[in-house]
């Protein structure tokens, strides 16, 4: 996930040249926004003894952002987030242990996920480029483990997750003004800190794209 990192502080860096030439319309400091964001993710998981490939999964939720200046907000999310691995060509067995073949091993993970983030907005007027960064706290809901041979499939429950996850985010994006509220589209990197699996150090860490609307 280094190039996706490297591709959120690009973005990040345009975003800050694009942001000098605008205009001078912006939030009511006073005022407490609220919306609802979609995303689509990038997942995979880093310090894997095998080879893993990344899934894609998705996120849903609602945010509340609170000006803390003119240029710096504090904002608080609430999200379903998908999160997950695979691990292709993985043999399986029978309970006597003869191989039966091979089989793509899927790890399916949703956590309840809270970011708490600042949220830096240099720019004034309709379209508002903006950087992210901050934490979060995520609570896993589901875990399954899935086998996939390509003509069949079989879920399990995948042992020894650790229920929270904890790491930190950024991001770039940007907010444009439409009628009385804001559309946003926004890209940003989330890097756990715990391990996926207890007793490991599979952590996970997602790219996601992200679009939503607030008032």
């Amino acid at each position: 996930m280094k190039t996706s990192f490297g591709i959120v502080v690009t973005l990040a860096a345009l975003a800050l040249l694009a942001a000098a030439p605008a205009g001078a319309e912006r939030f009511d400091p006073t005022l407490l926004g609220y919306g609802g964001k979609l995303a689509v993710n990038i997942t995979n998981v880093s310090n894997h003894p095998d080879k893993t490939n990344s899934r894609t999964t998705y996120s849903f939720g609602a945010l509340v952002n609170y000006p803390l200046t003119r240029m710096l907000d504090f904002q608080m999310e609430l999200l379903i987030a998908g999160r997950g691995y695979s691990i292709p060509n993985t043999p399986v067995y029978d309970t006597a242990d003869n191989l039966l073949g091979t089989a793509d091993a899927i790890a399916i993970l949703q956590y309840l996920e809270i970011p708490f983030l600042v949220k830096l907005s240099p720019a004034e007027g309709k379209y508002r480029p903006y950087l992210v960064g901050g934490g979060y706290a995520a609570f896993l809901v589901r875990n399954k483990l899935r086998l996939n041979d390509g003509l069949y499939q079989i879920d399990f429950d995948l042992n020894n997750t650790n229920d929270l996850d904890i790491g930190g985010i950024a991001g770039v994006g940007i907010d444009m003004k439409m009628g009385k509220g804001w559309f946003f589209f926004e890209a940003r990197y989330e890097q756990g800190v715990m391990s996926v699996i207890k007793d490991e150090s599979y952590r996970s860490h997602a790219l996601s794209f992200q679009a939503g609307c607030w008032f």
